[in-house]
């Protein structure tokens, strides 16, 4: 398994998926390889956070499946710290990216289509409607319609 990063996440959309994870370091069975995160990129249309978050998922997961160890030494590897650790980054990004989205995004209103009422009104073939909106308006009448004169 390939792993490469130089300590630039701008130096590539891979390097930015592992600064965005925290697998910046190799350390094996607990890291992805390149060609893992070029496919989850692939798959998520090269957007970097989207892929960190898949990695991170798939990291825990990798990691929950693994067995804590030790040796006589002292030396302890604790795959389900690291297994928390990549889910709570996950869940991090995701909250982050969500949050991001909803102060980017501008809702989406349609326009308001009138050229049916349009269209109606200039039909002379169909029946026309009884009631109209101003129908009873007559500005150049000085009186209502109450009036005796």
């Amino acid at each position: 398994m390939a792993h490469t990063y130089l300590d630039d996440p701008a130096a590539s959309d891979t390097a930015m998926v592992r600064y965005l994870s925290g697998d910046t370091i190799d350390h094996g069975d607990y890291s992805a390889s390149d060609a893992e995160i070029a496919a989850t990129l692939t798959r998520v249309s090269d957007n970097t956070t989207l892929a960190a978050i898949e990695i991170c998922e798939a990291l825990a997961a990798r990691c929950a499946s693994l067995t804590d160890s030790s040796n006589a030494g002292g030396l302890s590897i604790r795959a389900s710290q690291r297994s928390a650790q990549y889910a709570a980054t996950a869940k991090r990004l995701r909250l982050n990216s969500s949050r991001q989205a909803m102060f980017t995004c501008a809702p989406k209103v349609p326009a308001k289509d009138t050229s049916f009422v349009d269209a109606r009104d200039n039909a002379t073939g169909e029946v026309q409607p009884l009631f109209k909106l101003g129908m009873n308006d007559n500005p150049g009448a000085g009186g209502s319609v109450d009036d005796d004169d």
